[in-house]
């Protein structure tokens, strides 16, 4: 009985000590910063218009140019270079009818463009349309 009185007395269970219990620490681990959904569809936006761009400027010859549309309105733009000022704005650099530089700006999803290849008048002049992507600024 002496034996067993000792035995429930111990801190262990049949003289096995047990382990302290402590709250786990957690390891030092930072989690990346997701970009917002708006951030990936601006960024997939203008790189997917880059590439359009790209791929017919590549196929342009010596004296061709690749002209990029844009309506607004009723009138009708040369874009010279796309630029995103935030995750959904546009601003365009465009040249009118009369020849005069202006900005268009408006959102992503309402601006629809047209591409026209034209016989260039200085093959040695050929201009590429300008982009500045999200997030570069």
């Amino acid at each position: 009985m002496d034996e067993l009185r000792k035995m429930l007395e111990s801190p262990g269970i049949g003289g096995l000590q047990m382990p302290e219990l402590s709250t786990p620490k957690m390891p030092n681990f930072k989690m990346p910063a997701i970009p917002s959904i708006w951030e990936t569809q601006a960024k997939l936006f203008m790189e997917g218009l880059k590439a359009q761009v790209e791929q017919l400027e590549a196929s342009l010859k010596a004296d061709q140019e690749l002209v990029m549309i844009c309506w607004h309105g009723h009138e009708k733009f040369q874009v010279l270079s796309v630029s995103m000022p935030s995750k959904n704005v546009v601003a365009l650099n465009c040249r009118d009818a009369e020849g005069d530089v202006t900005q268009v700006t408006g959102h992503m999803n309402s601006v629809t463009f047209s591409f026209r290849i034209v016989t260039a008048k200085e093959p040695s002049k050929r201009r590429p349309i300008g982009f500045e992507m999200p997030g570069s600024q």
